[in-house]
């Protein structure tokens, strides 16, 4: 059952930084220490900014891998038609180093979920490679959200999308066919509602 948790956060005070996909002709620079993310995020619910936060070893940052979209726009894009699903693939660039799933999280509009344990799922990411997350998939109600190989599905898209992969080293951070359910237990609302603070002019 989820929790019922509700917090009001007058004034947003911090802007999320998400991480945006590489573009389809990227290249690594040599000047770089850095290795590509790669995997897919699905939902059977409603429209949302779908989003699973890792974070380095350290926890100094907190980096999102994110689909969909938390306002409501008139063209946005909503279901995938390669994976046949709602949402996207992801092809994200992180420094090297050693990181953890910590959560996931859905904003919709002035209202966001957090997941409220959680998850703790190692990985690493090398130099001049690409590493396979898995799928995250959100049910229809959020009472499981869950990581899956779908490799036989999302490999040849996302290689399609961005054609580095395809001259890329490749691991897989997820074993052959596994699932895993309940990453993160429940969830909890919080709602973020911007008040304009007036400046008087000089």
């Amino acid at each position: 059952m989820r929790l019922l948790r509700f917090f009001i956060a007058p004034v947003v005070i911090a802007v999320l930084s998400a991480c945006v996909n590489v573009p389809s002709d990227y290249k690594f620079d040599d000047k770089k220490v850095v290795g590509v993310v790669i995997g897919s995020i699905t939902y059977e619910s409603g429209l949302g900014l779908y989003r699973v936060l890792v974070t380095p070893e350290n926890g100094d940052k907190t980096y999102f891998l994110q689909a969909g979209s938390g306002d409501w726009y008139p063209f946005v894009k909503n279901t995938d038609e390669d994976l046949q699903a709602k949402g996207d693939t992801f092809a994200v660039e992180l420094p090297t180093g050693k990181y953890v799933i910590k959560s996931w999280q859905v904003r919709q509009g002035a209202r966001t979920a957090n997941s409220s344990m959680p998850i703790g799922i190692p990985f690493s990411v090398e130099a001049g490679k690409a590493i396979y997350l898995g799928s995250f998939n959100w049910s229809p109600d959020w009472e499981n959200v869950s990581l899956r190989d779908k490799s036989n599905r999302d490999l040849p898209i996302i290689k399609k999308r961005f054609p580095f992969l395809e001259r890329t080293p490749l691991a897989l951070a997820i074993t052959n066919g596994a699932k895993i359910d309940g990453l993160g237990g429940d969830y909890r609302y919080r709602y973020d509602i911007f008040i304009p603070v007036p400046v008087a002019p000089r």
